[in-house]
């Protein structure tokens, strides 16, 4: 499970927008709704978590929570798209 979570947060740090994006949207948002519908609940994976997942794992709960207007990665994160 960590090895998975290490490669999220490698794509996070060298990857481009899109890739950024996909983790975000396509895998973090996905488990954390996933998740949120069992148990164990989606808090269960924040120790599987790096820093730059952290952040953004934080801010999709911020904005379904209605605290901030927009997910982070919509807006380019300061790479490139090549």
């Amino acid at each position: 499970m960590q090895r998975l979570f290490d490669m999220m947060e490698d794509w996070l740090k060298n990857g481009s927008n899109g890739v950024q994006e996909l983790v975000v949207v396509g895998f973090f948002e996905d488990l954390q709704n996933l998740a949120s519908q069992q148990t164990f609940g989606k808090e269960a994976f924040v120790p599987f978590l790096g820093p730059e997942s952290r952040e953004e794992w934080d801010e999709l709960e911020r904005f379904w929570a209605g605290k901030s207007n927009i997910p982070r990665n919509s807006s380019p994160r300061g790479s490139s798209d090549t």
